[in-house]
Parts: C-alpha cells; structure tokens; sequence
C-alpha cells in the first residue's frame, strides 16, 4: 500500500463521512433559520 493509495482512502472516507452528515447539517441549519424568524417575529 502506497502513501497515493492512503490518501485515496483517506479521502474516500472522509467524503462518505460528509455526505452521511448533509442530511443532519440540513436539519440543524433548518432549525436555526426557524430559530432566527421566531426571533425576528418576537421582535416585530
């Protein structure tokens, strides 16, 4: 095993592990955003 063929592991994991986390990373910018107009309509 060469040090390109770590790198490519490496990396295959690491973009698997960005795309198993999208689906959270969504929820939680979905949840802020409805954070931020409750906020704004309290203020209203």
């Amino acid at each position: 095993m060469t040090g390109s063929d770590v790198a490519m592991l490496a990396l295959t994991f690491a973009g698997f592990a960005l795309i198993a986390m999208l689906p959270y990373a969504a929820f939680r910018l979905v949840e802020l955003a409805e954070d931020a107009i409750d906020r704004a309509r309290d203020r209203a």
